[in-house]
């Protein structure tokens, strides 16, 4: 039997202001409160499962998503059988559109796809496929930077630098992991031209007046701070006892 609501996962079922962010841990009954929340507009409002959109980040997420749904969904048949609108929900429950972002834009563009001339029949491709193109096409992009090298060329630097004689995998790789990486912002290229930008360093004379060196700066004085605390605290216990005091604390005050 399930857990009772807390207050604060109640406020969070019953809310309907508009936008609600839950950040909570692991474990804490995240997807328990969404099932309650949508079960409670189904059964509330007389709405139908397959008029809201659930996103999730995997398809294991969404495939336990619908079967937790479901399963609720029995339980309270179970209690209710004579309710029609809940014996309607436990068949809704399997055409809802409870999938990954990947599937749902992949249902809507076979829907829609004729607008924009695509091919109904296309099909995503998954994880391992995606690297092998990506492999293939920095192969020829590199090849490509190999027939217009230069000695004196920046590419030449890049090379030199990266690459162990004639293997340049450690480059490839770089190359990948910052693809994979910058794939997490809007505008992945806007924000390269930003940070390449940032390290411009025309004009500037002083460390502290990069990024890095405005970090550097920062975590040189926490540590400054944190040494001061604790030379303080060693005086303090030194100057306790006499002898300890007359051996070492004007060693550590000099420090």
């Amino acid at each position: 039997m399930a857990f009772p609501l807390t207050d604060e996962q109640k406020k969070i079922v019953d809310d309907r202001g508009g936008e609600l962010l839950v950040s909570a841990a692991a474990g804490s009954g995240k997807t328990r409160v969404l099932v309650e929340r949508l079960l409670a507009r189904v059964t509330e409002e007389g709405l139908d499962l397959d008029r809201f959109l659930v996103i999730t980040y995997t398809k294991a997420a969404a495939a336990e998503l619908r079967t937790r749904i479901a399963q609720e969904l029995s339980a309270r048949l179970a209690e209710h059988p004579g309710d029609r609108h809940l014996r309607r929900q436990a068949t809704l429950v399997y055409r809802a559109q409870i999938s990954t972002i990947h599937a749902f834009c992949a249902a809507l563009l076979r829907e829609e796809g004729h607008r924009l001339d695509l091919e109904p029949d296309f099909r995503l491709c998954d994880e391992g496929e995606a690297q092998v193109l990506m492999a293939q096409v920095l192969e020829d992009v590199l090849e490509q930077q190999y027939e217009d090298l230069t000695a004196e060329s920046p590419f030449a630097v890049l090379v030199d630098t990266l690459s162990a004689g004639r293997d340049d995998s450690r480059l490839a790789q770089i190359v990948l992991d910052v693809f994979s990486r910058i794939q997490s912002h809007p505008h992945p290229e806007q924000w390269l031209a930003q940070q390449r930008q940032v390290w411009e360093l025309e004009g500037v004379s002083d460390a502290g007046q990069t990024p890095w060196g405005r970090l550097l700066l920062a975590d040189a004085a926490r540590q400054g701070r944190d040494c001061r605390r604790r030379l303080e605290q060693a005086i303090s216990l030194a100057e306790e006892d006499e002898l300890l005091e007359a051996n070492y604390v004007p060693s550590l005050q000099a420090a």
